[in-house]
């Protein structure tokens, strides 16, 4: 799994836009009904596990090898089948070992071209920072404001998606968002488990995330902590899409006997497909966002 920096400022915009996430359809409207990541918990309603402490050429002794194989034939039916879709995040992330509040937003995604435009609900004073980013457009840079006196004075800045003032409080950049990507993203991390031995994998059925049932794989990494960023992470797949729609994974502990503590969560909630989105979900003039462009129109 590839290792995510997180970077820091001082700057007047460090507060910004640190914007790593997703949108619902319906504009900036205030969604009904969702809670923050805190009021999900995964909860189990029945359980069968499988597990596995060595590697080894089938299933039955891996079962990284039908978590390798899920991981690739969904990122393929993501790219076939899903043009677009709309969700509610919920997102969690630790920075310099501190875990920051939960947040709440909402996200747009395309995959052709692939663009992402996040509005962001919670926390409220980021509440309105809005980002957009669209592959091959902006010289390559998301285009992002803030609200209040600052948003007044800065305007909309163009930002390089990895840069210092874009990853300020970030564990990944726009550029690396959304399902399909995190479906290539676990493909990659049941590759490297495969080949990395001993490895323990518990594949738990009947987990609840909110109101939809789903499948837990919960992998934990050896005790390798130069190879391995985290020590054990989990997805949670629906049941009923066959899609993941959360991702947890864990910094290694303090020390040997300490529960692990979270080093990001990303839940996806009211995830609707195939929206048939168009340039303008996508552009700064569209004057349903918040942006000065649009209000100009």
């Amino acid at each position: 799994m590839t290792r995510m920096l997180s970077y820091h400022s001082s700057n007047t915009t460090s507060g910004l836009l640190m914007l790593g996430v997703w949108i619902a359809v319906g504009g900036v409207g205030e969604p009904r009904g969702v809670t923050n990541a805190a009021e999900l918990p995964a909860m189990p309603v029945s359980t069968r596990t499988v597990t596995s402490s060595s590697g080894g050429p089938t299933d039955e002794q891996h079962p990284l090898l039908a978590v390798h194989r899920w991981a690739n034939q969904a990122a393929a039916r993501i790219e076939k089948e899903v043009q677009d879709y709309s969700a509610i995040l919920l997102k969690r992330e630790s920075d310099g070992g501190v875990l920051g509040d939960p947040q709440r937003l909402l996200v747009k995604v395309r995959h052709q071209p692939f663009s992402v435009y996040v509005y962001f609900y919670d926390p409220s004073d980021r509440r309105g920072d809005e980002a957009i980013y669209v592959a091959g457009s902006n010289d390559g840079n998301l285009l992002a404001h803030t609200t209040g006196i600052t948003g007044m004075l800065l305007g909309t800045l163009s930002l390089q998606p990895d840069g210092l003032v874009a990853m300020e409080g970030q564990r990944h950049p726009l550029t690396e968002m959304g399902i399909l990507n995190l479906s290539r993203r676990i493909a990659q991390a049941a590759e490297k488990g495969i080949q990395d031995v001993p490895c323990q994998v518990d594949i738990t059925h009947g987990q609840k995330v909110g109101d939809r049932t789903c499948r837990c794989i919960h992998v934990r990494n050896p005790d390798d902590r130069q190879r391995f960023l985290f020590s054990q992470w989990r997805v949670y797949i629906d049941d009923e899409l066959d899609l993941p729609i959360r991702f947890e994974a864990y910094d290694w502990p303090v020390e040997a006997d300490a529960d692990p503590p979270l080093a990001e969560q990303y839940t996806y909630t009211r995830l609707r497909l195939n929206n048939s989105f168009t340039d303008t979900d996508f552009d700064v003039r569209n004057p349903r966002y918040g942006y000065a462009e649009g209000r100009k129109r």
